[in-house]
């Protein structure tokens, strides 16, 4: 997980100068998410036919690529949203993204709830992880397709110029400062689902089986969550952000107590119910950032803002 949010985010700063250069911003994600299909595919490989050690350094290398596709792909998409979507409509257009992901999710948990059951679980993975890269590479030609208007091609700004532009706005505008700190504080609830099910594992005894059922749960909570989270962020993405931050503490302490107060045989079971509030709250601190960047960002500074945009409203 540090590896992929590392990867996703610290090239941004490398790539957002560049990107304005470009006219039409849609290619720059077609590229990134072709690249990104190319990398699972890469893994399917590595994982079926290296030795297990090196089967994992090439896995992780392939992950650090695909991150940083990713990242540049997010800078790419922040700037063609706010051309080809009005505002106002922004929030349900990505409610409704998260809600087909969630149900993807949903096929992805009942698949390892009944795929891995059996004690090789390695194929199911596989054919997942395989799956993944063809929708990537049916996302890829789905975006190429987007009607986006020609962008005046800005000067070009290379990392240093782009260092301190940033700095600047970090200085200038309090309330920059202010959402870098709720962003970066907010991590903590897109980093979480790991380490949650490594607490549940130490705790519960969680099989590979229940992840299928903390995944289902995950899934669940985006499908039912996002169209909620939708409509509130067309009206005040902060307040998105504020609820899904607190929902963040409360599935903290839930964690926490459970298994102080259940017994042993109900307490993966139970462990669902925390994988569904932090679903919700992981759809909310997706979509309600993602909508508050949009809305937020002068079009001319998009791509140095992105994922971090100037607010220009709540």
């Amino acid at each position: 997980m540090p590896a992929k949010q590392a990867g996703s985010l610290l090239p941004q700063l490398l790539i957002s100068g560049w990107i304005r250069t470009r006219p039409r911003r849609k290619w720059v994600w077609v590229a990134a998410g072709l690249i990104q299909a190319l990398c699972l595919l890469a893994m399917v490989v590595s994982a079926a036919w290296l030795p297990p050690v090196g089967a994992g350094w090439a896995i992780a290398g392939l992950l650090l690529a695909f991150s940083i596709a990713s990242g540049c792909g997010s800078v790419a998409f922040q700037d063609v949203l706010p051309k080809t979507v009005p505002e106002g409509a922004r929030g349900r257009l990505l409610a409704n993204r998260a809600a087909i992901g969630g149900a993807f999710t949903l096929g992805t948990g009942l698949w390892l709830s009944v795929g891995t059951r059996s004690a090789e679980a390695q194929a199911p993975l596989l054919m997942l992880i395989g799956a993944a890269a063809l929708l990537w590479a049916a996302a890829a030609l789905l975006f190429a397709g987007i009607p986006e208007g020609e962008s005046d091609a800005g000067e070009r700004r290379y990392p240093r110029e782009e260092i301190a532009k940033g700095l600047s706005l970090v200085h200038r505008v309090p309330g920059f400062r202010r959402f870098l700190a709720a962003r970066a504080a907010l991590l903590s609830v897109e980093v979480a689902t790991p380490i949650y099910v490594l607490h549940a594992q130490h705790k519960a005894g969680a099989s590979l089986g229940d992840l299928g059922v903390y995944v289902l749960a995950i899934g669940l909570a985006a499908v039912v969550s996002s169209p909620f989270w939708g409509a509130v962020s067309d009206r005040s993405a902060r307040r998105v952000l504020t609820l899904s931050a607190a929902l963040g503490v409360v599935v903290a302490v839930i964690a926490l107590v459970l298994p102080m107060v259940l017994h042993d045989e109900i307490l993966h079971w139970a462990f669902a119910g925390v994988f569904l509030v932090l679903g919700v709250a992981e759809a909310g601190v997706r979509l309600g950032r993602k909508n508050y960047l949009a809305d937020g960002a002068p079009a001319d500074e998009r791509p140095l803002t992105s994922p971090s945009r100037t607010p220009r409203r709540g």
